[in-house]
């Protein structure tokens, strides 16, 4: 058993902080940690022949830890400790707005399915929830409670995020400095028959040649609306209704309405059977071209077991946003065209995507011309292989932070970043090149990285580069410097010569 020692301020600290009373800073510390355990194990056998017992194990930790990247800088960033039972972060806030949050896995690597036995939480008094705001939830937003479970091999994410509040009453703000202690601890043991499932039902996978659904021509380019709710009531206003349960018990079922509009223009619902609807795990495709789609409400759908999130929301080019905070993308390999062709959306908060076993993400943004802003700081790309058209006519993103992305992998780049003619600014210096083979029209009309761009060309077998920079760093200001290994010099030599005469396209340094 392990049990986390309470953060500790020092002595230093706190004298620091009574010279600053009147700025009414929050200095929070956070224990969050796994107490593991398990009961006994107790089976009887009747043996009829021979029988062979495995060694079981037990193992329930903490993994993935990512920081929000709007968070305020931690005096402590938030970090799991050796044994991966205890995370410990303290910060200060120091006006309202000021926020710090994280997700983090709860893995159960072991042979045993887990279930918690005791959530204790601290949790804030009377007097500092009128100025502060503390939550641990499970990313779908659902509170830990006694008698989750945690099946053997299964992976569950969840969320903490400590706020200093910015619709504060005067009179409830802190009149010095407080200093706020917390911990939050969740004991898991062997789960029993009184398990608490995660209750839901599976909707079947789309299919193309599918015409017994929402997809059929006689709505898909017609439908403004789809919400997901936890019952199968159809009602009245229904105009038809399908199956669309994987079982085909009719356990998930979708209908449409009229939308109200007086446009000809209809609404979806899809509901589970008394429980959230839950993903198949091939979901390529599941919202894909819904044309006049302006509005989809996921809240109570599960991707917890989904694979695959090829082109699932491709072509839908009237939604302006799309809200996927509770979405988890633990077991996704596949994202290739998730949001191509979504031609209005201004912003996509990807934050708490866990994409640690993607392997695909070719045209992943492709033609999403309208998006201005893509936090992708915490994508982790590690096993990504095909990256050509991710972010192909992205014309409207001024600037793109890749400089975590790890391409070790990669073996595609073509027409990564064609035509993003408003891009002005991109961090290449991290990527390595060993492996891409393909790099044809990389950069074309990418006319203003005035914010000088390196890209290190370290594979001399890329085979296709032609027109990599043709149209590119045109604009007064803009360059671009290829540095080279000196296995790669006459390829280089031979990419910048495929730069449109305009182009400020230049040779750099010998590297390693």
């Amino acid at each position: 058993m392990f049990i986390g020692r309470y953060f500790y301020i020092g002595r230093d600290e706190m004298m620091k902080c009574k010279k600053r009373k009147n700025k009414a800073i929050l200095i929070v510390a956070l224990i969050l940690c796994i107490t593991i355990g398990y009961a006994a194990l107790a089976t009887t056998l009747n043996i009829t022949g021979n029988s062979e017992i495995k060694n079981a194990r037990w193992d329930i930790h903490f993994d993935n830890l990512v920081v929000d990247s709007s968070s305020v800088e931690a005096t402590t960033p938030a970090t799991i400790d050796s044994n991966k039972t205890t995370i410990n972060y303290g910060l200060h806030l120091a006006k309202p707005g000021d926020s710090y949050s994280f997700t983090v896995d709860v893995v159960n690597e072991g042979t045993i399915d887990g279930m918690i036995s005791v959530v204790s939480n601290t949790g804030l008094t009377d007097e500092q929830q009128k100025y502060i705001e503390y939550s641990i939830t499970y990313n779908d937003g659902i509170q830990l409670q006694e008698k989750d479970g945690l099946k053997a091999g299964a992976t569950k994410n969840i969320k903490v995020s400590v706020k200093y509040k910015d619709d504060i009453n005067p009179e409830d703000l802190p009149s010095e400095e407080k200093t706020i202690d917390l911990t939050f601890r969740v004991e898991y043991v062997q789960a029993d028959d009184t398990v608490r499932e995660e209750t839901g039902v599976f909707m079947k996978s789309y299919t193309s040649s599918s015409a017994d659904d929402y997809h059929n021509s006689t709505y898909r380019s017609k439908v403004t609306k789809i919400v997901t709710k936890t019952n199968i009531d159809v009602p009245e206003t229904a105009i038809e209704q399908w199956d669309v349960s994987a079982a085909g018990d009719g356990s998930v079922v979708a209908y449409i309405e009229d939308d109200g509009s007086g446009n000809g223009t209809y609404k979806v619902t899809i509901g589970g059977d008394g429980g959230k609807v839950i993903a198949n795990e091939s979901s390529s495709s599941l919202f894909a071209s819904f044309s006049s789609l302006k509005e989809i409400d996921l809240s109570n759908f599960n991707t917890s077991n989904v694979t695959s999130m090829n082109a699932m929301f491709q072509g839908c080019s009237s939604l302006t946003s799309l809200d996927l905070s509770n979405f988890n993308t633990n077991k996704v390999t596949y994202m290739d065209s998730m949001f191509a062709g979504c031609s209005s959306l201004t912003s996509l908060d990807l934050s708490n995507f866990n994409t640690s076993n993607v392997i695909n993400m070719a045209s992943m943004f492709h033609n999403c011309s309208s998006l201005t802003s893509l936090d992708l700081s915490n994508f982790d790309t590690s096993k990504v292989t095909n990256m050509p058209e991710m972010f192909y006519n992205c014309s409207k993103l001024i600037s793109l932070d890749v400089s975590k992305f790890n391409t070790s992998n990669v073996s595609n780049t073509a027409y990564m970043f064609y035509g993003c003619i408003s891009l002005t600014s991109l961090d290449l210096s991290q990527f390595d090149t060993s492996n891409v083979t393909y790099m044809v029209y990389m950069f074309c009309g990418c006319v203003k990285l005035t914010t000088t761009i390196t890209i290190s060309i370290l594979n001399s077998d890329i085979a296709v580069y032609n027109s990599m920079f043709i149209g590119a760093a045109t604009v007064e200001g803009a360059q671009i410097t290829v540095n080279y290994k000196s296995t790669t010099s006459d390829l280089v030599d031979k990419m910048i010569a495929t730069k449109s005469s305009n182009s400020n396209v230049v040779k750099g340094s010998l590297v390693s």
